[in-house]
């Protein structure tokens, strides 16, 4: 009868449970990997065993040419985030993936082994990535009332009070005082600054 190696009896001896695994990538490449991961899931019909891959990103503004420009920024570098029920074949899956450099690792006996997060590590994660979401959906940069300065147009540098807000377009209506006379003007988000 043939004995079994001790790693063997390690992997049978784990129990298969949902986790979420870290993966680590490549930086710059991890919605790149994301994308492939989730192409292969639904090709393998394998969503069962690995229900999500995470990429999480915050939202900055940036500003280029005088122009403020909205840019996504991976708040992780060179991590993705996997929930699966890690079986070998679901680990192959990833492992085998394009421009994947493995899984962050804990020992195990004599064994290296991929860690699952702890809970609250993982609650902290979405909490995080829920947050950035909800503050990007309803937030609006400007009330009436802000004062603003003017960074682009022919009135650069002048200060004025928002009058209204049209969130739809993104666009203000600032009164700005030159020569002692209130001139109303309509701006867009990207040629005011918040004073």
């Amino acid at each position: 009868m043939k004995s079994a190696k001790p790693e063997e009896v390690v992997a049978a001896e784990r129990p298969l449970v949902m986790n979420w695994y870290v993966l680590r990538v490549i930086s710059g490449r991890e919605k790149r990997v994301c994308q492939y991961v989730e192409n292969e899931v639904a090709r393998l019909h394998k969503e069962d065993l690995l229900p999500r891959v995470l990429v999480p990103v915050e939202y900055v503004v940036q500003q280029r040419n005088g122009k403020r420009v909205r840019k996504e920024k991976v708040l992780y570098s060179g991590y993705v985030f996997v929930e699966a029920l890690l079986n070998p074949e679901v680990e192959h899956l990833l492992r085998s993936t394009p421009e994947v450099l493995g899984f962050l690792m804990k020992k195990e006996g004599v064994k290296e082994i991929p860690a699952p997060l702890a809970e609250s590590e993982v609650r902290r994660m979405l909490h995080n990535v829920d947050e950035i979401a909800d503050e990007d959906v309803g937030s609006v940069p400007y009330h009436v009332g802000d004062t603003v300065k003017v960074i682009d147009g022919p009135f650069n540098t002048c200060t004025g009070m928002v009058m209204s807000v049209d969130e739809n377009r993104h666009r203000l209506q600032v009164e700005v005082k030159i020569f002692e006379r209130q001139i109303p003007l309509e701006l867009s988000y990207s040629q005011v600054d918040k004073e």
